[in-house]
Order: C-alpha cells, then sequence, then structure tokens
C-alpha cells in the first residue's frame, strides 16, 4: 500500500466557541493555541473462569471526554477569557445553552475538512483557570478552558 499524501497538521486549525446552544460561533483561532482531547474509552468487563486461561470480555459504555483549549489572557470584557469566566463562576455553572460548547477543526474550517464539536445538551464547564505568571521573562500569560461533554460529534464542514 502506498504511504498517505493526506495528512493534516494543526497549525492552520479554526477553533470555536459559542454561548447560545450553537447558534452563532466565535472564531478564538487568534487566541487558542493548543487543543487537547482525553477520555472517550470504552468500559470493558472481564471475567476469569475456572475453565480457560483468558477473561471472557465486554464492551460497556464510552466514558465522558475533556476538552481542554489553551489561549491567550487578554483584558478585553468581549474576549474569550472574560466572557467564559464569567459563566463558570455564575452558580450552578452556566445553562444548557450558556455553557460553551467548543467545536474546532484540524484542517482549518474549510468545505469538507472534519469538525468536531462538544454535545450540545450534556456538558459542563469544569474550569477556566485565572491570569498568573512570573514578573520577570514577560511570558504571554494562557489560560485554559476545561469542558467535559458525554461525547464529540464529527462532522463535516458545509
Amino acid at each position: 500500500m502506498a504511504q498517505t499524501t493526506g495528512a493534516v497538521v494543526f497549525t492552520g486549525a479554526l477553533i470555536e466557541y459559542t454561548i447560545d446552544g450553537g447558534t452563532t460561533y466565535t472564531d478564538i483561532s487568534g487566541f487558542g493555541k493548543v487543543v487537547t482531547v482525553e477520555g472517550g474509552e470504552r468500559n470493558r468487563g472481564e471475567y476469569f473462569t475456572a475453565d480457560g486461561d483468558t477473561p471472557i470480555l465486554k464492551a460497556g459504555k464510552r466514558t465522558k471526554q475533556t476538552v481542554t483549549v489553551d489561549a491567550v489572557y487578554t483584558v478585553t470584557l468581549t474576549d474569550p477569557y472574560k466572557v467564559i469566566r464569567d459563566i463558570h463562576i455564575t452558580a450552578g455553572g452556566g445553562t444548557t445553552t450558556t455553557i460553551p460548547m467548543i467545536r474546532f477543526s484540524p484542517g482549518g474550517g474549510n468545505t469538507g475538512d472534519m469538525q468536531f464539536v462538544t454535545n450540545a445538551n450534556n456538558r459542563v464547564l469544569v474550569n477556566i483557570t485565572d491570569p498568573q505568571g512570573d514578573v520577570e521573562p514577560g511570558d504571554i500569560i494562557p489560560f485554559q478552558v476545561v469542558v467535559d461533554t458525554a461525547d464529540l460529534t464529527q462532522t463535516v464542514v458545509a
């Protein structure tokens, strides 16, 4: 089989969020740097019997997924940090509509690219880190947004 030529790099990824239930997405590619997805493993059961050297295996349900976005902290009131932090500190952590949905397209969000989006009805804004740093080196201040989601939906950009 010939080696693929269709590899995708994340350097031109499109990173977005919405706080209106998925109606309007805000492009935060100019703020975001890293998207990390963890979890989603399938639970499984195993049982050893007296007869046999290997277990009986059965598939269970999938675990939640955690999506983390690393982005640049800014002080503008309409920038992602302030908007998302206000939701996080609200009693109950927001509503089904206002809890941020994260959507990203590794290929840049062009027609035909794959995109991934957090579950529209089953997600929790777990954390948004507050700014911190060292005064000496002049480093850019980052923050992280962490959203737990029942699953990620994969679709093709139309």
